[in-house]
Parts: structure tokens; sequence; C-alpha cells
């Protein structure tokens, strides 16, 4: 009976340390998992940034175009006005060379 005993507790033994070296090599695959999602977090979060930079930089040009359209708008509106005024002009010219008022 005191050996199948101790044969029952040597087998409990291996059982155990076999769970402890599961535990231990668990532990450390969490551990490589824990580093290897660390550093894809980090390369995102770069990527996040580097995304942001980009953006950042399409709304200041966006800015600038939008700014710049606005004061080409101003320009034709300008220049438009300009023409209509010239255009005025050039009929109260012809029509007083019709009437005979300017002479060449």
């Amino acid at each position: 009976k005191r050996a199948q005993e101790e044969a029952d507790a040597t087998v409990r033994a291996a059982e155990h340390a076999k769970l402890v070296a599961d535990l231990a090599s668990l532990t450390n695959e969490h551990q490589v998992v824990l580093e290897s999602t660390s550093l894809q977090i980090s390369e995102q979060k770069g990527q996040m940034e580097s995304l942001q930079k980009e953006m950042d930089a399409v709304l200041a040009r966006a800015e600038v175009a939008e700014a710049s359209s606005g004061e080409v708008g101003l320009q034709f509106r300008t220049m438009h006005a300009r023409i209509q005024q010239l255009e005025g002009e050039l009929t109260v010219s012809e029509g007083r060379c019709k009437s005979g008022e300017l002479q060449r």
C-alpha cells in the first residue's frame, strides 16, 4: 500500500511539474504576444500620426486653394464689371459716332 501511495505521489508530482511547465510556456507565449501587440500598436500609432499629418497638409492646401479661389473670383467679378463699363462706354461712343458728335 505504501508503494502505491508513493507511486501516486510521484505521478501527481509529475503532473504538477507538467502543469508548472505548461504555465511557464503559456506565460512566455503570452509575453511574446504582448510584445508583438505592443509593437503593432506602436506601428499603427505611427501610421495614424503620419496620416494625420498628411490630412492636415491636404486641409491646409484646400484652405489655400479656397482663399485663392475667392481672390480669383473677386478678380473675375472686378474684370467683368470693368468689361461691362467699357461696353457701356463703347455703346455711348458708337451712338455719338452715328449721330455725328464725334469726328475722325
